[in-house]
């Protein structure tokens, strides 16, 4: 017999017992990737570019199969959370110690 640790379906990753764990390891660890990259040209590109790369490079694979991740525990949407929080702090050029609650607030409006 095969030892199967992962399956895709749908290009989302699930683990052997469904909890999602791999799928939220692999989007956060891209994800934090794609915004180390866009941290290196934040000073070249005016704010509004930099917000719609975020949105479509980041935001967006965050979003990708969100209908799974329904009923994962909360110590895996925290680490989901720390990459929208990330992305809130480059977006507003905030430092890493900044809360970005109220960020988002003024965003969204």
């Amino acid at each position: 017999m095969l030892d199967v640790r992962f399956f895709l379906v749908m290009i989302l990753c699930h683990d052997a017992d469904l909890s999602m764990k791999t799928q939220v390891a692999r989007t956060v660890s891209v994800c934090f990737a794609l915004l180390r990259q866009l941290r290196s040209i934040r000073r070249s590109v005016p704010r509004p570019v930099l917000q719609k790369l975020v949105v479509s490079l980041v935001l967006s694979r965050l979003d990708y199969g969100n209908a799974t991740l329904v009923s994962i525990p909360m110590y895996q949407l925290k680490r989901l959370q720390s990459v929208l929080n990330a992305a809130a702090r480059l977006v507003f050029l905030r430092p890493g110690t900044t809360t970005s609650v109220r960020y988002f607030a003024s965003y969204t409006g």
